[in-house]
C-alpha cells in the first residue's frame, strides 16, 4: 500500500484527534467538558454565598473551557508544533526531534537534542501514551509505536485459564504442548 493510498482515510481516530492531509492535530479531550459541567454548578454554589465577593469565580470554567479547545499540538511532515493558551508557541523539526517522553502523570513531552546544549523538552498538550499509534503514523515512524507490536504479539497467542483461574498467553505451539500434556495427566488418571 503506498504512502498516498494509506492518508486516504485517517489511519488512527479517536477524541481530538483530526487529520488534514499528512498532518495530525493532537488536542486534549473533549471528556474536559465533563469537568468544566461540574465547576460551573460549583462556582455558582460558591457565588451565590456572596455574590458582590464572588462575581469573578463563574470565569474560571469559562477560561478552563477556551483552553480545551484552544491549545493542540501538531505532527507532519515538518516536525513538531505546539499551541498553548499562556505561553509561547513551540515548534521542532525532525532533525532535533529525540523523542517523546511522559512523566509520571502521564503528561507527555517532546525532547530536544541540540549540538552543544543539554536536552530540553516542551509539553505536548492532547498527546496520552495511547496517542503514540497515531504520532507513529504521522511522523512517518520518527516517533515508535510500542503499542501495535504487542497488541499484534497478543492476538498470535491463546489465552488458557485454569481451573484457579489463572490466565497464561501462550504461541499456539506451547498450547500444542499443554494441551498433549493435560491429554495425558487426563488418560494417566482414567
Amino acid at each position: 500500500m503506498s504512502a498516498k493510498a494509506k492518508r486516504s482515510t485517517p489511519p488512527t481516530a479517536g477524541p481530538g484527534v483530526k487529520w488534514r492531509g499528512d498532518t495530525v492535530y493532537l488536542s486534549p479531550s473533549r471528556e474536559h467538558l465533563l469537568g468544566v459541567a461540574f465547576m460551573v454548578v460549583l462556582c455558582l454554589i460558591f457565588a451565590g454565598f456572596k455574590f458582590s465577593w464572588f462575581f469573578w469565580v463563574p470565569l474560571l470554567p469559562l477560561i478552563f473551557l477556551a483552553w480545551t479547545f484552544y491549545v493542540r499540538t501538531t505532527v507532519g511532515p515538518q516536525g513538531i508544533a505546539t499551541r498553548y493558551a499562556l505561553r509561547k508557541n513551540r515548534k521542532m523539526s525532525w532533525n532535533k526531534f529525540s523523542g517523546v517522553q511522559f512523566n509520571k502523570a502521564g503528561k507527555a513531552y517532546a525532547v530536544t537534542h541540540e549540538d552543544g546544549a543539554d536536552d530540553t523538552r516542551f509539553w505536548l498538550p492532547g498527546v496520552t501514551f495511547n496517542s503514540l499509534i497515531t504520532l507513529s503514523v504521522a511522523s512517518d515512524g520518527r516517533i515508535p509505536d510500542p503499542v501495535t507490536p504487542g497488541r499484534e504479539a497478543a492476538d498470535r497467542k491463546v489465552q488458557v485459564v485454569h481451573k484457579d483461574g489463572h490466565a497464561v498467553l501462550m504461541d499456539k505451539d506451547e498450547y500444542a504442548e499443554y494441551e498433549a500434556q493435560r491429554r495425558a495427566e487426563v488418560e494417566k488418571s482414567d
